[in-house]
Parts: C-alpha cells; sequence; structure tokens
C-alpha cells in the first residue's frame, strides 16, 4: 500500500506576462531573443517583424504584397495596457507608428508599464528617437553624433558597484559573478552617442573612446525601462555553445531582465522573509528583513514598521519598528496565539 503513492510539487505559472515584441527587420538577434520568449511558459508573446521599408524595390506593387498592414492604432492606443513588456528591437517607428502615439508609450511606462529598447542601426538616434516621449523614459539620453552606429568590436566592463543588481545575476551560487560576466565572448556593434539619464544606472559599459553605456535601467514613474545599446547579444549564446560551452548565461540574463522590468517580488528593495513556512504549537516564527539600495546593494540603518496579524480575522496583533545593521539586514522574533494562517 505504500509504492502505489507519490507526493511531488509542481510549479504553476498563475499570471503570465504578456509581451509585444516589434522588430525593425529579422536578424540572428531577434531570432535568438524570440526562441528565449517563446519558450519561456510565463511569457505570451506577440512579435512583429518589419520585412520591407518603402523604398525597398521588391519588383512589384504593394496591391500584390501580402503583407499585413502593421496596427499601430490598436496596439498603441486601445491594446497597450493590455501588455506586461513592450520591445522595440532595432525598430524604427516612422512610418508605421505615428509619432503621436509615442506619448502613449511614456504614459503606459510611467504607469507601470515595461519598456526595453535594443540597439542597432535602426534604434536610438537611427531611429529619431532623440526629444521624443520615447526618450524621455528612457535610461540613457541621446545626444548628437556623427556617427550613430559602430560595427567594431567591444569588450564589456561590468560597474563592479552594480554586480549585486538582479539583471546582472547570471549564476545561483558562490561564482564570482565579475569573473563569469568577463568570460563571454566580445561584442561587435554598439550604438554610439548615448549617456546615462539622471535617476539611471548602467550596468554594463565599455572603453573604446571613454565610458559609453551598453546596458542601463531606470524606473520611470511606476514603470521600468531597459536599454540594450547593441544588437549582438546573441553571441552570448551562439559563440559559448561553438566553443563548447552553453547558452544559459543568454537565457539567464533575458530571464533576469524580465523579471526586473515586470518587477517580481524578488527583485524588490525590501525583502521580507520567515525561516518556515508551517510551525508547531508554542514554537517562535523568525522574520528576516533585507534593505537594498537602488543599485542592490545592502542598504543599512533603514527604518522598518513591521505589522502582523491573523488573515482569517483581518485582525492587526501588533507593530513594531526596527532598523537594519550595516549589511541591511533586521531579525524579528513572532510567537502566533492560535492555529491559523498569519501575515507580516
Amino acid at each position: 500500500e505504500i509504492n502505489n503513492r507519490k507526493e511531488f510539487q509542481v510549479k504553476v505559472a498563475r499570471d503570465r506576462i504578456r509581451g509585444l515584441h516589434l522588430n525593425g527587420r529579422p536578424s540572428w538577434d531577434s531570432r535568438f531573443l524570440r526562441e528565449v520568449l517563446i519558450n519561456n511558459p510565463k511569457i505570451d508573446l506577440l512579435s512583429f517583424f518589419i520585412l520591407r521599408t518603402l523604398s525597398d524595390d521588391v519588383g512589384a506593387t504593394t496591391s500584390e504584397l501580402s503583407l499585413i498592414p502593421f496596427p499601430s492604432n490598436l496596439l498603441l492606443s486601445d491594446y497597450l495596457d493590455s501588455f506586461d513588456l513592450v520591445i522595440f528591437h532595432n525598430f524604427k517607428y516612422a512610418p508605421f507608428i505615428e509619432k503621436k502615439y509615442l506619448e502613449n508609450i511614456r504614459n503606459y511606462v510611467r504607469n507601470g508599464g515595461a519598456f526595453v529598447m535594443i540597439g542597432g542601426e535602426l534604434s536610438f538616434q537611427g531611429g529619431n528617437y532623440e526629444r521624443t516621449p520615447v526618450e524621455d523614459i528612457l535610461p540613457v539620453r541621446l545626444r548628437k553624433s556623427p556617427r550613430k552606429y559602430s560595427h567594431r568590436d567591444f569588450r564589456l566592463e561590468v560597474q563592479q558597484r552594480m554586480i549585486n543588481h538582479p539583471v546582472l545575476r547570471l549564476n545561483r551560487g558562490e561564482e564570482d559573478l565579475k569573473k563569469v560576466w568577463e568570460s563571454l565572448p566580445d561584442l561587435n556593434g554598439f550604438n554610439e552617442g548615448l549617456e546615462t539619464a539622471q535617476d539611471s544606472l548602467a550596468l554594463i559599459t565599455h572603453r573604446r573612446e571613454g565610458p559609453h553605456p551598453i546596458l542601463s535601467v531606470r524606473k520611470f514613474g511606476k514603470g521600468r525601462s531597459l536599454a540594450l545599446a547593441t544588437d549582438s547579444s546573441w553571441q552570448w549564446n551562439f559563440l559559448r555553445v561553438g566553443e563548447g560551452g552553453s547558452g544559459r548565461y543568454y537565457q539567464r540574463f533575458w530571464s533576469n531582465a524580465i523579471a526586473w522590468l515586470t518587477g517580481r517580488p524578488d527583485t524588490h528593495t525590501l525583502l521580507l522573509e520567515s525561516d518556515r513556512e508551517r510551525y508547531r504549537e508554542n514554537e517562535k516564527a523568525l522574520i528576516r528583513i533585507r534593505a537594498f539600495g537602488e543599485d542592490y546593494n545592502p542598504s543599512g540603518g533603514e527604518k522598518i514598521k513591521l505589522s502582523f496579524g491573523t488573515v482569517a480575522k483581518k485582525k492587526i496583533l501588533g507593530v513594531f519598528s526596527l532598523e537594519t545593521d550595516a549589511k541591511g539586514n533586521a531579525l524579528f522574533e513572532l510567537e502566533p496565539l492560535d492555529e491559523g494562517f498569519y501575515w507580516v
């Protein structure tokens, strides 16, 4: 009677992330990212690829082509708020999107949406986003540059003080994260004329001609944005596999980025944990609070107000004042009075 029963846990994706992926042209970079997105069970993806421009000579009239018109009116007005994540991937908005709809994107992020701009010849200044509502939400500023995109190789330089940021956590072990990033292949091609915006963080730079932001993040209103100023990150997968390794770091990077952009609980700057989920009678619950700054380094001296109560009766049983130590931690013991569920 004991060998016909098996207990196991099943992870269920309760709330799926709905993503909109706009691609200015087919590329290896968009192909590799799209594979990561569609293979993630937590993501419901809608992709659009611009296959031709008005200047392309395709040897046929517009009426003879079977391309689907880009539904900008619907996507960026009626349905924009239904997406959790919007990605502009080497995408130039004109002539497919009217400039007036860019204001909707700014409002979308301000109200809690997530926005990503990935580099390429059609991104940033190459997409004419300077002095538009989209520039307002980006973690980089678009300054005038005689050359908007460079095809030169460059080596990543991870900012040491940013190494604890959730986007950069490529492994879960004790391995040195900076060494992990340094082990990734060099990339080729980056957008020029960018500088880190106010209230933004440059996580990765390169120094061919001075500090230049490659990966930057920002909180804007209730939402978040990310700028990746290259369209060659796919080589973190392709070249690593070609060298006999795996593409797990590339996949982990995008998983981390999406988690941070959509505000997954473990990316918050204030975390609360209990030492276990269930307790016996007269057993105390150990509550741990961890506080971080915007760069996700420990934040000491933070004033914390901790409340706890019962779930069933929705009654507050106590309120306590705590302060984090130099490592950003605070501990507190609670002793539940009766059987039941409690919140902290």
